[in-house]
């Protein structure tokens, strides 16, 4: 392990990158769950509990920074960090959705 990094702190600590397309993968499952608290927000979208994928964003001004993501299956979990900043069309579609 090279750096520990409080995922509240990404958005200081590394580089911003294009995230366009980063949510694709939320379309092929059904129905994702949104979970709002303050400046946070988490989708995670699943296929009948088989697997499953969830991204952390935080916003930040006028930008969503995604902090963390994560795909998982019934044997394997994975989790990516970075600080990737997804645009606001691209996020919309998601934001009429609730747990």
């Amino acid at each position: 392990m090279e750096q520990v990094l409080f995922l509240k702190n990404v958005c200081n600590e590394m580089p911003p990158r294009d995230g366009t397309g980063y949510l694709d993968s939320f379309h092929m499952f059904g129905e994702p769950q949104l979970l709002q608290y303050k400046d946070w927000i988490l989708l995670d979208a699943n296929a009948q509990s088989n697997l499953g994928i969830w991204a952390l964003i935080k916003r930040v001004k006028d930008d969503n920074h995604l902090v963390a993501y994560g795909e998982w299956e019934f044997h394997s979990n994975i989790v990516y960090c970075g600080n990737v900043i997804i645009p606001e069309d691209e996020l919309n579609p998601f934001m009429h959705v609730r747990e």
